[in-house]
């Protein structure tokens, strides 16, 4: 995560609504906001609790669900870790970085979930790594995220490439970005294929072959007070006609939301 397009993407935002006078009094807010330990959004350390996590229907016969899961948060001068994913920066050059990166993957589904998944082999939840390079600029950044399944549940890969628009400002850090991603035909088949076994009259085998996704995310931590943070994602991924004409898959796309406190220590 490069700071300085945090504060270069704070002035520019606020230039455009309220002029040269703001953007400068506001890109120096994002600093002061930084370094300021007691009421910064991004603290230094880490940050523990628990939070809901809804995952969006998108197989047949799906509900909604909703997931306990921790509210984790650390970060350092060079590690970055926000609710599911985690970044070490071991490179970095005038407005450019790279770094290792991991990304709990939460798609999965059981059979007793529906009774059209009857039948169907679970899917699992998995972790990826890989690397992701960050070039940043007054504008935003442009994120290249390469990552693999390291856990051999679906033994894919995803390649994704994101503008985002990061935004502090006393409390409050937000971070919107548009996103696609190629999604290789083991991933995206483990998830969204049928196998020849699993079929039925009305769930015919459907094989995916190498597809693509995109996304809209929004990223947001709130400084409640001096030891307690409110993490927050929300995203909406939309599906290739290769995902969406699978005979297990009923929408166009899904909404994914989080909503933690974790205390900082």
């Amino acid at each position: 995560m490069r700071l300085v397009s945090v504060w270069l993407m704070t002035g520019v935002l606020c230039s455009v609504v309220a002029g040269p006078v703001s953007a400068f009094d506001f890109e120096q807010a994002a600093r002061d906001a930084l370094a300021n330990e007691t009421t910064s959004p991004l603290p230094m350390g880490p940050a523990l609790g628990i939070g809901a996590y809804v995952a969006g229907k998108s197989y047949q016969g799906e509900d909604t669900a909703i997931i306990a899961v921790p509210a984790v948060y650390y970060r350092s001068e060079q590690a970055f870790v926000h609710i599911k994913q985690a970044a070490y920066r071991f490179w970095e050059k005038n407005n450019m970085e790279l770094s290792v990166v991991g990304d709990l993957r939460l798609d999965s589904y059981t059979e007793d979930e529906s009774d059209f998944l009857l039948g169907m082999k679970d899917r699992n939840m998995t972790i990826d790594a890989g690397f992701q390079f960050e070039l940043g600029t007054p504008v935003g950044e442009l994120e290249l995220t390469f990552l693999t399944d390291i856990l051999f549940q679906n033994e894919g890969q995803e390649a994704t490439v994101a503008w985002a628009l990061p935004f502090i400002y006393k409390r409050i850090y937000l971070k919107t970005s548009l996103s696609a991603s190629w999604l290789s035909s083991n991933l995206a088949d483990y998830y969204c294929g049928v196998r020849a076994s699993e079929a039925t009259d009305d769930r015919p085998a459907y094989t995916v072959d190498d597809t693509w996704s995109w996304a809209a995310t929004l990223v947001t931590n709130y400084r409640l007070a001096e030891n307690w943070l409110l993490i927050g994602l929300l995203q909406y991924e939309g599906f290739s006609d290769e995902i969406k004409d699978s005979p297990i898959i009923s929408e166009d796309g899904e909404v994914n939301v989080f909503l933690g406190i974790a205390y900082h220590f």
